[in-house]
């Protein structure tokens, strides 16, 4: 799935949840802090918003190993912690 602009959003679809742990490319948070969006990381149809203010203060963890993409880009993981919009609306 490509990504789209939703109510202030960059949605990014991610394909897995490991220990707790979601990954995006630094590329993704790019486009977020270029377009002057937060984030919505999707998956498997649930949603985690990631408030913009979260972004710019980056308040995720960067790896520091650099992968090279099949098509010959660099880009760096960044994780968050799994809280999907639906546990965190739950808690109010």
């Amino acid at each position: 799935m490509k990504d789209y602009i939703e109510d202030g959003y960059l949605v990014h679809e991610v394909k897995k949840v490991w220990n707790g742990i979601v990954s995006c490319g630094d590329y993704t948070i790019a486009k977020c802090d270029k377009a002057n969006l937060g984030l919505r990381l999707v998956f498997k149809g649930t949603p985690m918003s990631i408030k913009r203010s979260i972004i710019e203060q980056k308040l995720f963890r960067l790896h520091n190993k650099t992968i090279i993409s099949k098509y010959g880009q660099n880009y760096k993981m960044c994780d968050f912690g799994w809280k999907p919009d639906t546990e965190i609306n739950d808690n109010n």
